[in-house]
């Protein structure tokens, strides 16, 4: 959402009507590099609301193949969660959706989603 301007500005004006936000999408490449960051007015803004802010990491361009890459390189693995504390879990994001995923997925299979959440 903090890519666009006009999205930015519809959640300050409107922070009390949202349920949950997620104000930006991480990127990971096949060599486990992440980049992004979220938008510190956005995130200021929903703990003021007590909005739930939840990330989102894809890889880049949703390439199936550099994904399944990262997933079978362990060095690249290695860089890629040495970087979470950083821009990903450096954040207050909920858990709302780990919490859930975690009862109907078995833990194994949720690699890439129990470390975002710090």
């Amino acid at each position: 959402m903090t890519r666009e301007p006009k999205s930015v500005r519809s959640f300050l004006a409107q922070a009390e009507k949202i349920d949950i936000v997620v104000p930006y999408w991480y990127t990971v490449d096949a060599n486990g590099l992440v980049t992004g960051r979220p938008n510190p007015l956005v995130l200021e803004t929903a703990r003021q609301h007590h909005v739930p802010v939840m990330p989102l990491v894809t890889n880049a361009g949703f390439a199936q193949d550099d994904f399944h890459k990262l997933l079978k390189n362990p060095d690249a693995m290695r860089q890629f969660y040495s970087q979470l504390p950083g821009p990903v879990t450096g954040w207050n994001w909920t858990t709302a959706n780990l919490d859930y995923a975690l009862k109907i997925v078995p833990a194994q299979k949720l690699s890439l989603g129990i470390p975002l959440y710090g």
